[in-house]
């Protein structure tokens, strides 16, 4: 599986609720091809974020990948706001980030 289509099925999984982005080296560009995917996907609200992070492993094959499920509410997190600095939008279906 690629990673494009590790994207589609997590969209159709929530059903275009959720919004995913990109971040770490990756995003900025400077990875190498070993280097790993850093994703995170948000949505409205989290009930238990392991249990989520579980699902989208289990969905994820053939790529390496670190995924965090944030709720929306954890954009304001100054620790997540600084991981995002350097991002890359893949999917925006919360319209968390347009401008």
């Amino acid at each position: 599986m690629s990673f494009d289509e590790f994207i589609k099925r997590v969209i159709e999984y929530y059903n275009g609720n959720v919004s995913i982005v990109l971040f770490g080296s990756r995003a900025r560009g400077d990875y190498w091809e070993s280097s790993d995917y850093d994703i995170m996907v948000f949505l409205e609200s989290v009930k238990d974020q392991i249990d989520e992070a579980v699902k989208l492993y289990s969905m994820k094959h053939g790529f390496p990948a670190d995924i965090l499920v944030l709720s929306v509410d954890k954009l304001k997190d100054p620790i997540i706001m600084k991981m995002l600095e350097h991002k890359k939008v893949i999917y925006d279906g919360l319209k968390l980030f347009t401008v």
